[in-house]
């Protein structure tokens, strides 16, 4: 998206702004749907394991985070 939106110079936010929705709006929404889909399925997966051995996974979110 960054690359589509920065194709041409941008003269300020007014024209960013708008160049930002008519490249959200040009992105096909079934692949953003389907990746949101997949990175759900891998924290559940995440969430999972952590639990199984005992503990709590945004436990483990604050150490990839620090």
């Amino acid at each position: 998206m960054q690359e589509k939106v920065y194709q041409t110079h941008i003269a300020n936010i007014d024209e960013l702004k708008h160049r930002l929705v008519q490249v959200w709006a040009e992105l096909d929404h079934r692949h953003i749907a389907a990746d949101i889909g997949q990175r759900r399925r891998r924290l559940n997966a995440c969430d999972s394991c952590v639990k199984a051995q005992g503990g709590y996974f945004d436990q483990h979110l604050r150490w990839i985070y620090m």
